[in-house]
């Protein structure tokens, strides 16, 4: 009866083992299968408790370390757009709809075809429009610029890469480069300006040695703003 008993409440048994049975072999034989039963059962038990105790640390690892990484995409100054398996907007952050003007509800579940739509209306040059597509021809493809005129004009340098997830298989980086394409553009003119005073100067003719003081006389005395000098 008490070989019984334990049997019958094993599953509930921390590893407590029967106490020696008196009897036929048969008898002891399986009070020793009991007890051995009720030792792997519970080392079992225990080892299912720490892997479950392991996996809820990895998951709050995990969740811990996806709202990092959330709250960086969405406070970032540069543009995040992602693109699930299907091609569907599952993610664009903050500064992506203030540079572009779009909202949430227009963007997020629709095609990327529904974006180049939206993008195309707001530049510049809608026939020069490159479709987004193209930025993910390649692993190495190069930056495209896209250059705004609403909400406001705006140089954004473009950059597609593929993911490795369903959820994130293409990921769209937009920089604001608006300031740096006018600091080139003024830096361009400047150098075209200085190339044609040193010509005016007589530079070339008075020798290579004269180049660098004609330079900074320039540079100096130029009508330019102090940005672009």
């Amino acid at each position: 009866d008490a070989a019984k008993a334990f049997a019958v409440d094993l599953q509930r048994i921390e590893g407590q083992q029967l106490e020696t049975i008196e009897g036929p072999l048969e008898t002891r034989a399986l009070g020793r299968a009991l007890n051995l039963a009720s030792t792997q059962l519970f080392d079992q038990r225990r080892t299912i408790d720490a892997n479950i105790a392991a996996l809820r640390q990895q998951e709050a690892a995990l969740a811990d370390t996806n709202e990092q990484l959330r709250t960086i995409f969405a406070l970032s100054p540069d543009a995040l757009v992602s693109f699930d398996a299907g091609g569907r907007v599952s993610f664009a952050n903050a500064a992506f709809f203030r540079l572009t003007g779009l909202t949430p509800e227009a963007l997020i579940g629709q095609h990327d075809s529904v974006l180049d739509q939206h993008l195309r209306a707001r530049v510049l040059d809608p026939a020069g429009y490159t479709p987004l597509f193209r930025l993910f021809d390649s692993a190495d493809a190069a930056p495209a610029q896209l250059v705004l005129d609403r909400p406001r004009v705006t140089v954004l340098e473009l950059v597609g890469r593929h993911g490795h997830a369903p959820a994130v298989s293409r990921l769209l980086y937009a920089r604001d480069i608006t300031r740096e394409s006018a600091h080139r553009r003024a830096g361009l003119g400047l150098a075209l300006e200085m190339r044609g005073m040193f010509q005016a100067g007589g530079a070339d003719a008075a020798g290579p040695g004269a180049a660098v003081p004609a330079a900074t006389v320039l540079l100096l005395t130029c009508p330019v703003a102090g940005l672009s000098r």
